[in-house]
């Protein structure tokens, strides 16, 4: 028997002193109203305990979909007033995919194939854009779920292993219990895992520190004769680094540093680099294409472009501006700026904005949007760029002109 059970682990950990402790919030579904009951419960009292040492702990038990946004909202506003504190939300219960989006399912959700699932449960790109604009420089989420493989769909990258890593710089990261297809077990073995390893197993360079790198090693070697296989990866989108990361458990109890504290040798290897060293060696597109969206001006967007026309496609310029528009009318930033610049990507031909073929009802205009989308995000610098190189037939006054209105205020803001 299998379920589809979830825990969503979202780690957000801004630099502070390793002294000072950070906040978590734990939510456990476990009593539900048209879902099978679980023991989550069970597994957020183990969690709780384990991270006692380094966090002031909170418990959610069987909160409905409108509480959870509520609280995490309430979060995203405390945070601001105490920024420096390490925040930890920890989510136990049932998780479901439809039509490839991934959704945690609160104590309320009605079932799968009613008409009000999708209103109740929250799907994750809103969890992903709560994430990216919580004022916390590091966040990582780890999730033992079905739905698992959906997340890193929408975030793709990966960092070799022996690649430097910046305990300091932003990251949001992402470690997967499997892949979208695979099934959690009732008992899961994934958390066994997960809590052996903060507590000690983790820690390789034995220095008394346990990072998400670290971490996402522990479990990845612990399932490879597993069918179920972990996964994990980060969002390389400005400002966030593929090479940084961050502290799980700043500090072990009991433990000594420098037992065999692993020497890591000094490379020459620049973030550019690293990112293009993971996405060549991947077979999935995607991996490709986010190098190309997100560095047209790196040092090897000539072989990232060659390497793409290798790989089978797996959507045109086209579906990845719909997909962005669509995301437009909700509001929704950051997949906004992701599916423009896949876009641009796969039509490096064009500078600046024209007519293409295909059913789009409006002008194709993704720059202009990318501008704009960048400017609601707080990337003033990076929209003024946009729009500096803007141009092209679909580019009116009126268009310039709400690009200016849009970084203008993006920079009143930020004063």
């Amino acid at each position: 028997m299998t379920r589809c059970a979830g825990l969503l682990l979202l780690l957000a950990a801004l630099h502070a002193p390793a002294a000072e402790r950070g906040r978590a919030l734990l939510i456990a579904e476990a009593k539900y109203q048209h879902w099978p009951p679980l023991v989550s419960n069970q597994d957020v009292a183990r969690v709780k305990a384990a991270l006692s040492h380094d966090y002031d702990v909170d418990v959610m038990p069987n909160p409905t979909g409108s509480q959870i946004r509520e609280r995490l909202q309430q979060l995203a506003k405390e945070l601001e007033q105490t920024p420096d504190r390490r925040l930890l939300i920890y989510y136990a219960g049932h998780g479901e995919t439809i039509d490839n989006v991934g959704y945690i399912v609160p104590s309320d959700a009605p079932s799968k194939g009613a008409e009000a699932f999708a209103r109740t449960a929250i799907p994750m790109h809103w969890i992903l854009g709560w994430a990216l604009q919580l004022n916390a420089r590091q966040v990582m989420f780890v999730f033992d779920s079905c739905f698992s493989g959906s997340v890193l769909e929408l975030q793709r990258g990966a960092m070799p292993a022996s690649a430097p890593l910046d305990r300091e710089k932003p990251v949001r990261a992402f470690l997967t219990s499997g892949s979208a297809n695979q099934s959690v077990p009732d008992n899961s073995v994934f958390v066994e895992h997960f809590m052996a390893g903060i507590t000690k197993e983790a820690d390789a360079n034995h220095d008394c520190v346990i990072t998400g790198n670290e971490l996402a090693e522990y479990i990845t070697k612990n399932f490879q004769r597993s069918r179920q296989q972990p996964q994990y990866g980060k969002n390389t989108y400005p400002p966030f680094s593929i090479n940084a990361d961050f502290v799980v458990i700043p500090k072990l109890e009991g433990c000594t540093a420098g037992a065999a504290v692993a020497t890591t040798p000094v490379s020459t290897l620049t973030a550019d680099d690293v990112l293009w060293q993971a996405a060549k060696e991947s077979k999935n597109p995607r991996d490709v294409l986010d190098y190309i969206a997100h560095h047209l001006d790196g040092a090897h967007i000539a072989d990232a472009r060659k390497r793409l026309q290798e790989l089978p496609p797996e959507r045109s310029a086209d579906d990845y501006y719909r997909d962005a528009m669509k995301a437009k009318s909700r509001r929704e930033w950051n997949p906004v700026v992701v599916d423009l610049n896949a876009a641009i990507a796969l039509r490096p031909e064009n500078v600046g904005d024209v007519l293409v073929s295909g059913n789009i009802p409006d002008a194709y205009k993704p720059h202009y949007w990318l501008a704009r989308a960048l400017a609601k995000l707080g990337k003033c610098d990076a929209a003024q760029k946009v729009a500096d190189q803007t141009s092209g037939p679909n580019i009116s006054s009126s268009d310039r002109e709400e690009m200016r209105k849009e970084i203008a205020a993006c920079v009143s803001a930020q004063n």
